[in-house]
């Protein structure tokens, strides 16, 4: 599960758990979501590697490189660069790297989403901390 930084997320370089809260965020976003309709695309912030994603709703969120709109699902069709999040659960994902704009659909119900966005660990550490000897 390591990123495209050879990071693996929440962990230290010699695979020692950490848990979220050692994570610094850099802000959060609440957003109203509707099945009718995706959000507006919202733009990823600069340097962030994970967000923290909770939802009263399921829902979508897709991202692209720019001026995502997150798709209504069709059975059958696979909903690229996509991932479901399901309703009252905490889910941390990463991002793609190339899309920086993200947009948000509900699946059944119109609700609510709050998205924490994480600045990594290895961001607040010293270089001794993550430098194998």
């Amino acid at each position: 599960m390591a990123n495209v930084k050879n990071r693996y997320p929440l962990s230290t370089s010699d695979g020692q758990y950490i848990p979220l809260a050692v994570v610094r965020p850099q802000s959060c976003l609440l957003q109203s979501i509707l099945t009718a309709s995706a959000s507006a695309a919202q733009s990823v912030p600069a340097d962030i590697d994970y967000f923290q994603i909770f939802s009263d709703q399921d829902l979508v969120i897709q991202f692209a490189a720019s001026a995502a709109v997150a798709a209504a699902p069709v059975s059958g069709t696979p909903v690229t660069d996509a991932i479901l999040v399901q309703k009252n659960i905490l889910q941390v994902i990463s991002p793609p790297i190339d899309k920086k704009s993200f947009s948000l659909r509900a699946l059944t119900v119109n609700g609510t989403v709050l998205i924490s966005f994480l600045e990594p660990w290895n961001a607040l550490s010293l270089q001794s901390q993550i430098t194998r000897r």
